[in-house]
Formats: structure tokens, C-alpha cells, sequence
């Protein structure tokens, strides 16, 4: 259950104060500095509003389910280990020491009346939010306390931790197909000791990068009352970055007027300047001034043409751009080494379907036996940018393809995949080096290339099973770059990434629209 709180901008409706926007050039570069300044970078405003106020936590389960990894993850510094004793230790982060974070005594297979005692001594009226943690299942003393916690009406979150113990990096397996197990044998454990309907985070706290560790802690964030929400939101740069563009993406999802006016607070830092644009032009003209600038850049088409032979890797690649599992039954690409493509197959970003990934057919086929037959059948002009994919080596038809993208001006991308199968093969051998690895790698596609004259700025390294290591960023960055500056705005802001560069581009579109918003809001008085 969450909190619900009245939007802070609510108070707007009826300003019609005239208001100096001299300094308005400041707040432009507000979200770019959460980048770079330090955690205590807040604003004087904010730092008077949160004066006082606590923020207390408190971290429930047993002993080795990951409590105290969280505590570090979410802090971004390194704290003591949980707690084994009869009491709760509590932990605070140093540069904001009004958040605290309580790690109660284990829960373990104690009888039920230590546990009925061990329950009667928590001070459920002192915490503002309960974590109930767990490495593998839930059992009746998580669901004993979630349900006293949920009749003192506090919030309560169901958290599998230790996610990424369940993937072995030797392994080959399908993380999205496991995802989808955990999630069934989760579903399966509820109703035993909870009941339908409770929404459980699977979560690392080596990698909060991944899966859900963000969208975990927007719902705390959410869960609080306005005062110890805004203290709570000073957490580290990293995991703020993630929830900050989270919260965007939801924006532009949303169609209830009244939701988004609520929202447009959350992605502008400085609410006292927004309130100072309400008082020059009313909501109704904020609304229409960002609903022009949001939805012209979802109306921009990109059509991105993938290509490689049976087994490369395309359908996982067109997975991992996406931000979708393989095991999305209703979104991914089906992978598999059998050759599925006969005709060209596209698939739409989840978030924005002007925004299309195009599997081709390889050349080479029965049906495409050559480079003009298979320009001609897949109206090759219709793509804006190639992805050209292998495991291994680039065929003469990858090249021939390459050269004919070039002649037409567009951008195209040499891809190598499955380094990550290729790591895992090089690690049996003694004295493995990744560095020597990657480079002879890199160095075997540059003379497949030689011919061609394409250098190694071509050439990208990847992982569709883990598209946080190795060139994939940069092979983002680089498909944005090569982009006219409309198309690469929309795929920019439409991104699932955590590209740092990325990431700080979103910011400099924001700052354009704020621009439009000052320098139209004559027009909408």
C-alpha cells in the first residue's frame, strides 16, 4: 500500500502572480548536475523542506537473504553485517543521517510462541516502511508479520533477493526463460503464505543496475507521505538516474491529464520555478505546451534493419536493444538457432511503436540469392540504419551489403556477438586474459574487414545476454550519433539504457523542452 499525496503543483490553478524569469537559465542544468555534484548537491529549498525530518526502515528475514547487501547497495557505501542478535541495528548513510535503515532479528525456524514474542517487542508505529527479504521462498512468519504490518496500515514490500546467484556466468542459459521460473514457483509460494495480488521485486544487490532494484525503490519513494518521500529520494546518483528516467518513461505512457500534470513535477527538479511557469500560463497551457513537444517526438518513424545468418544472434540482439527477455512471450523476438526469417519480421519498441527493428532474411538463401535480388525484395531504402550481425566472421555478402549502405549515405554497424560464449571458452585456458581475448577479437574482425577499408571504429563487441558489459553502450551511442537529429531525439529519449552518455543526452532534450516551455508561454496565456 502506498501513501497517496496530492501533487505539488495542485496549488497553481488559480496563481496569476507576475513572476521575473531571470534566472529561469539555472534549472536547465539542474538535472545535468545530479550527474556530476555530489550527494548533498540539493537545493537550499530542498534542504530547509527535509530539515527534521526521518525516514525509518525497517528490513525484515533471515539470515543470509541479502538484507544487509541492500542496505549497502541502496547507501552506496559499505555498512556492517546484519543482525543476529535479540535487537534491531540500525544503519544511517552519512551524508543524510535521517534515513535509517533497521535490520531486525533474524527470522528463522523458531517455534511460534519465540516468534509471537520476538513480534510483540517490534515497534511497528516507529517505522515508515517494512522490507520483507528473502533468498529463495517466503514462509508463515514473513506472512505473520506482513499482516500485522498491513493492519497497522504501513507499507510492506516482498523482495527476492540474490538474483544474480541464480545465473552462472559458466552457464549457458536463457535469463529471461528463468526470470519467468522464478516468478511462477514466486506466484506459486504467495499462495500458500500470502494470498493473490502482492507484487514481489526481484532484485540484486551486486547489480542494482538490473532487474527490478530500481522500480523497488520508486514504490518506497511512492509509499511515503511528501516530507519523507523527498528525504528518502537523496540516494546515490547512480540509482537515482535510473529511477529519474523510469519516471519519464511512465510520463509519456500516461493519457489522464490529471496524472500528467501531477507528474510533470518528477521530471523537472525545482518545483518553486515550475510553480513561477504555472503562475504565467495555467496548467491547461502547460499541458498542451508539453503534449506538443512529448508527442511530436513519438511521432518520428526509425526503422533499424538487423541482418546476419541463422544462429548470430539476431532475435537476442533485437531483445536486448529493446530492454525485452527472451522469455516475453508477448514481446520478444523468438530465438533459436533454427533459421526463422523468410521474410522481413519487424518488431516495435515496447514503449514506442514508430520506433521498429527489422529482422532480414540472410543472403545467400533460395530466396535472396544475391545482393540486388535481396536490396529489391526488403526495399532496402526504407531502413535508416544496419546492424550487420555475426558470431564469427563477416561473409563476403555482409560486405558487399555494407558498401551498398554506404553508397547510399546511411549509417551501418558491424556487430560481433556471443563474446560472452567466447569468454567463457577462453576461461578453461591457463592464463586467460580477457584484455588479449577481446583484442584478438577485435583485431581478426579489422583483417576481415581489411579489404573493405572499414576500421575498427566499425566494429562492436557484444553480449545479448549481458548488454551492461563490453561495446553495447557504445554501439547504442554510436547508432544515435550516426542518426538525423529528430530520429536520434526520439530514440534517445525512447532508450531502455544506462548508458551514461545516453543518459546525459535525455537530459539535454529535457533542457530543450523546458526552453520550449519558457519561450512559448505567451502563446498559451
Amino acid at each position: 500500500m502506498a501513501t497517496s499525496e496530492s501533487s505539488p503543483l495542485k496549488v497553481e490553478q488559480e496563481a496569476t502572480t507576475e513572476t521575473d524569469y531571470s534566472d529561469l537559465d539555472k534549472i536547465s542544468t539542474e538535472m545535468e548536475q545530479e550527474l556530476d555534484a555530489t550527494e548533498n548537491s540539493d537545493s537550499d529549498l530542498d534542504e530547509i523542506s527535509t530539515q527534521g525530518v526521518e525516514v525509518n526502515i525497517a528490513i525484515v528475514g533471515k539470515a543470509g537473504s541479502g538484507r544487509s547487501s541492500f542496505v549497502n547497495a541502496i547507501n552506496g557505501e559499505r555498512v556492517g553485517m546484519a543482525s543476529t542478535g535479540n535487537q534491531p541495528v540500525s544503519y544511517s548513510r552519512s551524508a543524510n543521517p535521517n534515513i535509517n535503515f533497521s535490520i531486525l532479528p533474524n527470522i528463522n525456524q523458531e517455534t511460534h510462541p519465540a516468534f509471537k514474542r520476538f513480534l510483540e517487542s517490534v515497534e511497528i508505529e516507529k517505522f515508515d516502511a517494512f522490507l520483507f527479504f528473502t533468498a529463495r521462498e517466503f514462509n508463515q512468519w514473513h506472512s505473520i508479520f506482513a499482516k500485522k504490518v498491513e493492519s497497522s496500515n504501513k507499507p510492506f514490500f516482498l523482495i527476492r533477493a540474490k538474483i544474480d546467484g541464480d545465473i552462472c556466468p559458466e552457464e549457458e542459459i536463457d535469463e529471461g526463460k528463468m526470470i519467468e521460473e522464478i516468478k511462477a514457483d514466486l506466484a506459486d509460494n504467495l499462495k500458500v503464505h500470502f494470498c493473490d495480488g502482492y507484487k514481489v521485486y526481484l532484485i540484486s544487490n551486486k547489480h542494482p543496475d538490473k532487474w527490478e532494484f530500481y522500480k523497488l525503490a520508486k514504490a518506497i519513494a511512492d509509499s511515503l507521505p511528501s516530507p519523507q518521500k523527498k528525504c528518502f529520494n537523496r540516494i546515490p546518483k547512480d540509482l537515482k538516474e535510473l529511477i529519474v528516467w523510469q519516471e519519464f518513461q511512465s510520463f509519456l505512457k500516461e493519457t489522464d491529464e490529471k496524472e500528467k500534470t501531477a507528474k510533470i513535477a518528477r521530471i523537472f527538479p525545482s518545483v518553486r520555478d515550475m510553480k513561477q511557469l504555472f503562475s504565467k500560463c495555467g496548467i491547461a497551457g502547460m499541458q498542451r505546451m508539453m503534449n506538443e513537444k512529448l508527442e511530436g517526438w513519438k511521432n518520428v518513424k526509425i526503422n533499424l534493419a538487423i541482418l546476419g545468418n541463422s544462429g548470430v544472434g539476431k532475435s537476442s540482439f533485437i531483445n536486448a536493444i529493446r530492454g525485452v527477455d527472451d522469455g516475453d512471450k508477448e514481446q520478444a523476438a523468438e530465438t533459436g538457432v533454427t533459421e526463422k526469417t523468410k521474410t522481413p519480421a519487424s518488431y516495435g519498441h515496447p514503449t514506442n511503436l514508430n520506433i521498429r527493428f527489422w529482422d532480414l532474411p540472410g543472403i545467400g538463401t533460395p530466396d535472396y540469392p544475391n545482393l540486388p535480388t535481396f536490396c529489391q525484395k526488403v526495399h532496402i531504402e526504407k531502413y535508416d540504419t544496419f546492424l550487420i550481425i555475426t558470431a564469427k566472421r563477416f561473409t563476403e555478402y555482409d560486405l558487399q551489403l555494407a558498401k551498398k549502405v554506404e553508397s547510399m549515405g546511411k549509417s551501418f554497424f558491424f556487430v560481433r556477438t556471443k563474446i560472452d560464449n567466447d569468454r567463457r571458452s577462453e576461461l578453461r585456458k591457463k592464463g586467460f586474459n580477457e584484455e588479449k581475448m577481446l583484442k584478438k577479437i577485435r583485431d581478426d574482425c579489422v583483417e576481415n574487414l581489411r579489404n573493405f577499408s572499414f576500421g575498427e571504429e566499425k566494429i562492436f563487441l557484444v553480449s545479448n545476454h549481458n548488454p551492461a558489459k563490453w561495446d553495447f553502450h557504445r554501439l547504442e551511442e554510436a547508432i544515435l550519433e550516426q542518426l538525423p537529429a529528430k530520429q536520434k531525439e526520439a530514440l534517445t529519449l525512447t532508450m531502455r539504457t544506462d548508458s551514461k552518455v545516453i543518459l546525459r543526452e535525455k537530459i539535454k532534450l529535457l533542457k530543450g523542452m523546458y526552453d520550449d516551455i519558457q519561450g512559448n508561454q505567451v502563446k498559451y496565456q
